[in-house]
């Protein structure tokens, strides 16, 4: 039995689909466009400077995202893990609880003949 994914599971992913897309975004043309000019930032062109500050914001935030991704997966498999542990030991309770209704079981000597089984 499958659990719908936490809040904050599903939180986290919406968060990834968006960064992909501000990547695509900030990186799309009208954007270089704007940083495409004579101008310098730390004695490189605008637009190298642009570019990589981009680009390791990204994976700087994709870093930081993935983290926090692993530990809400790691988190809901163990609360549903948890919750399947629950449900078996709550149903082999009512189990056992039938079975003693049922009354003893076969016991060791249920098998012998009814003379004995001796020689």
């Amino acid at each position: 039995m499958t659990a719908a994914p936490q809040p904050r599971l599903q939180g986290l992913r919406e968060r990834a689909v968006l960064l992909v897309i501000l990547g695509f975004v900030l990186l799309l043309p009208p954007f270089l466009l704007v940083v495409d000019h004579r101008a310098e930032a730390f004695g490189a062109p605008l637009f190298y400077v642009y570019i990589f500050v981009v680009w390791g914001g990204l994976i700087g935030l994709n870093a930081v995202l993935a983290r926090r991704l692993d530990d809400a997966t790691r988190a809901a498999e163990a609360a549903e893990a948890a919750a399947n542990l629950a449900e078996r030991a709550q149903s082999g309770t009512a189990r056992a609880g039938a079975a003693e209704a049922a009354g003893p079981g076969p016991g060791p000597d249920d098998d012998l003949p009814a003379g004995g089984g001796g020689r």
